[in-house]
């Protein structure tokens, strides 16, 4: 019998056991896997397993083993091992021939359009507006009315949602690096690259390997589907190759302006379509054999709302121009209030939790990069006031000095400081080992008219169990703290 294991028992892995538990039929996958419909099911994982958790494998008739088997061993006994993405099984790579990762299960049962997004900043953010404003307007073969799901790298696991398919026009997924990695099946519909910065290098052996799992959403497209980009890939190095793999992209192109100057796309492809910000108007422009064809008004960009940045508009609206949306309609129904954009849920990015004493607290938790707490640094800057911004978290392979000399730029940065186990990486000596710590001593040194921002730029991983955790103890710290001392 055919012995199938799971590496990992987390949201990934319980979603794992379930999809494997309602298959009633084999599944091909290619010419090395196919999963028996009968085959029999063993779970790894190094921690002890909770009683619900035990209780949902006897449910499923399947073995935990014990965690003194090691992953290699755990890989040589099983014939198809399924992993989550978190799992770094890069030294095991004499086993590729049978690890399955959650994405070429989730593709091969999904016949919906699909929209997928990757990239440094801003997935999460395009993902859910993406979501929001899809089930209210009109475009390609879809009405205000399409049923869209949204996944991927938030909310449940993928294959939890796998029989529920049939009830969405519509996929808008969120793929991390990890998970593309081990993309063999995927072919977007629209697949959009957001932007490309350094990330994970303790997880990827450098920069190139990492953008090689991001580029990897492009590699199943064909010539009907569409590829978004920005502008800003143009720069990267030489050896990263990015001109050269644009030129071998299957589907057509739409590049986003942002801010990097549509004059690096002129003579790199023939025919590509640009939308770009110009006299406060988002536009499409259409080029062929480097001659503009046409150029459109899309919307207006006082209508969008500032529930996020503008470049984050850019790549949802180039996205509505891949899927043929009515942009004339939707900015009509946008400014009769019949379509919003406003996200019903944006916790943890630039979250405003209060003001107290005229000192004001924003929770960015969700920036784990320096690029992200750059961004969020430069937008509060464009008020009025001084600016105390809170840095920690794990630097994940990156050198995070750059970006004290950039915030110490900023007019407006009236101090820095960090917290946490890995704050010798900015390369500064004023920190703190908690957040409790840190927050105590905000509130020393804060005055009327200052903003505090809690922006780590690092992962979360050193004292907190993710970015939710980390900005919940921040919202937690001001609503008591904040809240009774001013």
């Amino acid at each position: 019998m055919q012995i199938i294991g799971i590496l990992g028992f987390g949201v990934v892995g319980k979603s794992f056991l379930r999809f494997l538990a309602n298959c009633k039929d084999d599944l091909f996958l290619n010419d090395t896997i196919t999963i028996q419909a009968d085959s029999c099911v063993y779970i790894w994982d190094q921690r002890d397993l909770r009683d619900a958790e035990k209780t949902l494998l006897h449910e499923h008739n399947a073995t935990h083993v014990n965690r003194s088997v090691s992953i290699k061993q755990f890989l040589q006994d099983c014939d198809i091992v399924c992993t989550s993405a978190g799992f770094d099984l890069t030294a095991y790579k004499e086993f590729d021939h049978k690890i399955v990762g959650e994405l070429d299960l989730f593709s091969l049962f999904s016949k919906n359009l699909t929209v997928a997004l990757t990239g440094t900043l801003g997935k999460t953010t395009v993902t859910k507006l993406l979501g929001t404003v899809l089930g209210q307007v009109a475009f390609s073969d879809f009405d205000k009315n399409a049923r869209v799901f949204v996944g991927g790298n938030i909310g449940k696991g993928l294959l939890d949602n796998v029989q529920e398919l049939e009830n969405y026009d519509v996929s808008v997924l969120e793929l991390s690096s990890f998970q593309l990695e081990r993309n063999n099946l995927c072919a977007p519909d629209v697949a959009l690259f957001t932007n490309f910065y350094p990330n994970h290098l303790d997880r990827h052996a450098d920069l190139q390997e990492y953008f090689d799992a991001k580029w990897r959403i492009f590699e199943h497209q064909h010539s009907h589907q569409v590829a978004v980009l920005p502008l800003s890939l143009l720069k990267l190095e030489e050896s990263i190759s990015v001109k050269k793999r644009i030129k071998q992209l299957k589907s057509s192109v739409i590049f986003f302006d942002d801010g990097a100057g549509k004059d690096l796309a002129y003579r790199l492809i023939e025919d590509y379509r640009l939308i770009e910000t110009k006299d406060d108007n988002l536009y499409s422009v259409i080029v062929k054999g480097q001659e503009v064809l046409q150029e459109k008004r899309l919307f207006a960009c006082s209508h969008l709302s500032n529930v996020t940045f503008h470049d984050n508009w850019l790549m949802v609206f180039a996205v509505l121009c891949a899927l043929d949306a009515q942009f004339k309609v939707l900015e009509h129904d946008v400014v009769s209030g019949n379509v919003s954009f406003d996200l019903h849920e944006h916790h943890h990015r630039m979250e405003f939790v209060g003001n107290y004493n005229n000192v004001s607290f924003y929770n960015d938790s969700k920036a784990t990069v320096i690029q992200a707490t750059r961004v969020a640094a430069q937008t509060l800057s464009k008020n009025n006031g001084s600016i105390i911004v809170i840095l920690g978290g794990l630097s994940k392979g990156v050198d995070r000095s750059i970006l004290i000399n950039e915030l110490r730029q900023l007019h407006s940065i009236k101090e820095i400081v960090c917290f946490g186990n890995d704050c010798q990486s900015f390369g500064f000596e004023q920190s703190f080992a908690t957040l409790h710590d840190v927050f105590n001593y905000i509130l020393k040194i804060s005055a009327p008219g200052d903003c505090i921002l809690f922006s780590p730029g690092g992962s979360s991983f050193d004292l907190f169990k993710n970015y939710k955790e980390r900005g919940e103890k921040f919202k937690e710290l001001v609503l008591q703290k904040a809240a009774s001392l001013y």
